[in-house]
């Protein structure tokens, strides 16, 4: 059994493209600013979106936990906004729904005018 596990492991890992495991280095090595780590979170939840939803999910927790933790409430809306957008795609429309709210509410009576339009575009796709 132990080695059927690690069978499929090994096999998972090989089925991720090598362009994904890149990202996922670059977010390890550090060598990220705090713009380009916000960027990053994105384009991993957007890039395991249809490969691996528990990888989607665990890039989402970690990218709401580091807006969260730099006080980002930008990058925090967009995250929240983006995930509205995979539920959508996903035709989960009641959880696209809930995260796009979430998203509006970070933002509320903020000066996030730009990312405030960037939401209610996404909102329109969901």
């Amino acid at each position: 059994m132990l080695l059927l596990t690690i069978a499929l492991q090994a096999q998972a890992q090989t089925d991720i493209p090598e362009k994904i495991l890149q990202m996922e280095q670059e977010m390890y090595s550090g060598n990220l600013n705090e713009a380009e780590m916000h960027r990053k979170y994105e384009e991993l939840m957007e890039a395991y979106k249809d490969i691996d939803i528990e990888k989607t999910n665990f890039w989402f927790q970690k990218a709401i936990a580091y807006a969260r933790e730099k006080e980002n409430l930008d990058a925090e809306a967009r995250c929240l906004a983006r995930r509205g957008l995979i539920f959508s795609g996903m035709r989960e429309k009641d959880s696209a729904a809930v995260y796009m709210d979430k998203a509006f509410k970070v933002i509320e009576g903020k000066d996030l005018f730009v990312t405030e339009k960037i939401v209610y575009e996404q909102y329109g796709y969901s």
